[in-house]
């Protein structure tokens, strides 16, 4: 019986291109690494963003996930700090997010919402102490002016949903 089992296994192996080991074998595609003089950050792949559980960030839920490219992040870029002047005032403490931009490490996710528009979501972090941050995002609960997420619409080139964590 033993010997019809492994006679079996060998040819269900042999048939499907041992397929059923796929899960064996390491697929991971690796996130862009983007460092300019500028910022530092990393491009999600469609996949990584899907694994890594991004839905639950948003009360919309996400349709469809996608690779932003380099000249969208690098338009992106170009406009935040127009953003963030119109959205934070010199009198509000987060206002020192202005003071010390390029020190901010970015994460950039393509998602889509069921309206269809594309989207990429930035998670920001000042804290250099998240050694998995290329291949993870980066979550933490409050942590103040140093932890701010925003959307961005490339094909409007406009901006939304700027949070910026609190204190607890």
């Amino acid at each position: 019986m033993k010997r019809l089992m492994g006679v079996l296994m060998l040819a269900l192996l042999t048939v499907t291109g041992c397929s059923i080991f796929d899960f064996l074998v390491d697929t991971h595609v690796e996130n862009a690494h983007i460092t300019t003089s500028l910022y530092e950050g990393v491009i999600f792949t469609a996949t990584n963003t899907e694994v890594a559980g991004m839905g639950y960030e948003f009360n919309d839920p996400i349709v469809e996930y996608w690779t932003p490219t380099g000249p969208q992040i690098e338009t992106r870029e170009s406009g935040l700090i127009d953003l963030l002047q119109a959205e934070i005032t010199p009198d509000r403490y987060e206002y020192q997010i202005l003071d010390d931009l390029a020190a901010y490490k970015r994460q950039y996710f393509g998602i889509t919402f069921a309206d269809g528009q594309h989207l990429i979501y930035t998670n920001f972090f000042c804290v250099d102490e998240f050694d998995y941050w290329l291949a993870s995002p980066v979550f933490v609960m409050d942590g103040g002016e140093c932890f701010f997420q925003v959307l961005y619409n490339p094909a409007t080139q406009t901006f939304s949903d700027l949070r910026i964590n609190g204190y607890a």
